[in-house]
Formats: C-alpha cells, structure tokens, sequence
C-alpha cells in the first residue's frame, strides 16, 4: 500500500538536525584579580546583571579573602565594593574588561567602589 506524499511533508519538517538547533549562550565572564599581602584581610562584594547558574539566577558575588586571589566573574559588567578589614595593605583590585580598571584601598576600614560597564 502506497504512503501518501501529505503524510510525509509533515514528518520531515519535525525532522530537524540537532546542529541547527541554538545552544544557550555561556555567560559572559569577566577576570579580576586582588593583590594584597599575605596578611591583609578583605571584602569583595560585587554586583552584576542576572545571569542563570545551574539553574539559579544570581546577581551578586562576595568574597572574603587573605592574600591574593584571582577569578572570574560570571557576568560582562559588575559594581564591586572592595573594603579592607585587617592588616597592613595596599590591596587593590582590578577588573579587566578591554582595559585593565583598578582601584586600591589603603589600610583596615578603607574602602573603594569598582564600576565596569
């Protein structure tokens, strides 16, 4: 028995090949780096556009450290606050986004805004 040719054009449009298919986006990432002595304690608070990580929407990062640290920042732009807590400083921090954008505090209650856009 002969298929019919009008069963056939709609199963072939469903038929679609998985390498046309759009693949989420990764987010945007953004390095930055936090260079302090080895005794100097920090906070690094950072605000950012929403982005979705294993499901969870987040906007906002925070980080408290010792010492240096590098990273990545899951989003194309952030507002970070950096505040040194204890010990003797500079620590500065730097976000690369084209440029390299830094600011540095200078001691314990010291703290400065970063805005990279």
């Amino acid at each position: 028995m002969p298929v019919k040719p009008s069963v056939l054009i709609p199963l072939a449009l469903l038929a679609v090949p998985t390498a046309t298919l759009a693949k989420p986006a990764a987010p945007a990432q953004i390095p930055y780096t936090v260079s302090a002595p080895e005794d100097a304690v920090y906070d690094l608070r950072c605000k950012f556009r929403a982005v979705r990580i294993q499901n969870a929407m987040v906007n906002s990062a925070n980080l408290s450290g010792k010492g240096a640290k590098k990273g990545l920042l899951p989003s194309d732009n952030a507002r970070c606050l950096l505040k040194q807590t204890a010990g003797k400083g500079p620590v500065t921090l730097t976000i690369v986004k084209g440029k390299a954008n830094a600011v540095t505090v200078a001691g314990p209650g010291k703290e400065q805004m970063l805005a990279v856009f």
